[in-house]
């Protein structure tokens, strides 16, 4: 199976960089298409605060190979996109001393904490909301991604950035096989949704309020399906078992 790395050196191939006025904005040209990286400006969300009961082991760490954790396989992900995020956000709750200091995290990711990691999923991204909201961050939008979804394939995340990208305002959510899965793009049209919405119902309850603005792109990868919950998951897509 092709590493994500591999793929990311075949992405970056594609892209020339041209300084094209004196302030030295950079313009990307990916095939015919152009896109000035500084027109969309977008925040990236790892969510990785739960538990981790089931697997009995924090996700965050869990080998995904190449050397690389769980959480590390999505920071190198989201760095092989075209537009980049502008910020990458990781909302920490269970476990957050153990990820600090067993990961290799970037300097410029923020760290944001759940202090109630126990009230779901919607709960770490409302924090994140909050944070942007407190720091009044420009962005068109969120890419929610989930730590244990650490094998979707850069083109999955490549795809889901170019489609926010030229559609503002719109939910982009991806398919494979009829079924939808992750990562998630929610715009700052439907924030207020989100932090209103449920805890027990999560962001479908936003989503399902903005069905006039749902986009849903179909993608060659299984894993937008594939959480790695239990050490069943676990092995069966590393064969091993987990903190080996």
């Amino acid at each position: 199976m092709q590493g994500i790395s591999d793929s990311i050196v075949k992405m970056k191939e594609g892209v020339k960089f041209f300084n094209t006025n004196p302030s030295g904005v950079k313009i990307f040209y990916i095939g015919v298409k152009k896109m000035n990286s500084s027109e969309f400006l977008y925040t990236a969300v790892i969510l990785t605060a739960g538990e981790s009961r089931r697997m009995g082991f924090p996700k965050a760490l869990l080998e995904a190979g190449e050397g690389r954790k769980f959480i590390e396989n999505i920071f190198l992900s989201l760095s092989g996109i075209v537009p980049e995020p502008s910020e990458i956000i990781a909302v920490l709750g269970f476990h957050r001393e153990r990820i600090l200091s067993e990961a290799e995290i970037p300097e410029s990711c923020r760290i944001v904490f759940n202090p109630d990691p126990e009230r779901g999923q919607l709960s770490s991204l409302i924090e994140a909301l909050k944070y942007i909201k407190s720091e009044k961050r420009v962005t068109a939008g969120i890419m929610m991604c989930l730590v244990d979804h650490p094998f979707v394939d850069v083109s999955t995340f490549q795809k889901i950035a170019e489609t926010a990208a030229e559609n503002p305002g719109m939910v982009v959510i991806p398919k494979y096989s009829g079924r939808k899965g992750h990562p998630v793009f929610f715009p700052s049209e439907i924030f207020e949704d989100l932090l209103e919405s449920p805890l027990e119902e999560g962001a479908r309850h936003a989503v399902n309020k903005n069905r006039d603005r749902l986009i849903v792109v179909d993608v060659d990868d299984p894993a937008i399906l594939k959480d790695v919950d239990t050490p069943s998951d676990y092995r069966n897509h590393t064969g091993r078992n987990p903190g080996e």
